[in-house]
């Protein structure tokens, strides 16, 4: 199992930098210019300037849209709140779901950067029952084969910030979740990743509470 869980986690960057292919076109940002904007001024009789009745109103004006601009930006703060909370209910497996997916996510993206850190989202080679970081041999082993390999991957398919932005707009919409285990499949992914994934799945279990990610029995079709 070991063995095959290590062949699992170094081909995990090869697989979704190899998504990056078909990210599209960027978009350069359009650059803004400021029209020169000359300020009209009513000249008084001991030679000083001041602005306009009209000048002064719409000052008026653009404190009173200010105030009115400040208040429905904290209803909009708070419904987005109200929808944040709804929406994880939506999302399949729910709460739960999401939560799983979270830890999908993050494992991934510490594998395309090769950080040690995607070692604490997986559970343990040699035990499983338990999660990587409840076990010392197993955890220096990921964290000394699993960086290095992960950073050849990304210098192999020239990681740029083009790359790096497409990746980390990938998203996962929850899991199926049955009782401890939790599944990601293709449909759980945003829509550039799922030829990646293709008919294989990610399988994680929940230990003690927490989500990790389970690679003897991902990265393979569905039992």
């Amino acid at each position: 199992m070991m063995r095959r869980a290590l062949v699992t986690a170094l081909a995990v960057p090869a697989l979704f930098l190899g998504a990056c292919d078909t990210g599209g076109d960027s978009t350069e940002p359009t650059p803004t210019t400021e029209a020169d904007s000359p300020t009209e001024t009513t000249p008084v009789e001991d030679g000083t300037e001041t602005g306009t009745a009209d000048d002064a109103e719409t000052t008026d004006d653009a404190a009173a849209d200010s105030t009115q601009d400040s208040a429905a930006e904290t209803e909009v703060d708070d419904a987005a709140t109200t929808d944040t909370a709804a929406s994880t209910a939506d999302v399949p497996g729910g709460e739960e779901g999401q939560a799983a997916a979270d830890v999908a996510r993050a494992f991934f993206m510490a594998t395309i950067e090769a950080d040690e850190a995607a070692c604490d989202y997986l559970i343990s080679f040699s035990d499983v029952d338990r999660p990587m970081k409840d076990v010392d041999s197993d955890m220096e082993l990921c964290q000394e084969v699993l960086p290095a390999a992960m950073e050849a991957q990304a210098e192999a398919q020239e990681l740029g910030a083009e790359e790096r932005a497409v990746l980390e707009a990938m998203r996962i919409n929850g899991a199926r979740v049955e009782g401890d285990t939790a599944i990601v499949d293709r449909t759980n992914l945003s829509e550039l990743f799922r030829e990646a994934l293709g008919d294989e799945v990610i399988t994680l279990r929940k230990i003690e509470g927490d989500w990790y990610v389970d690679l003897d029995k991902s990265f393979q079709p569905a039992e």
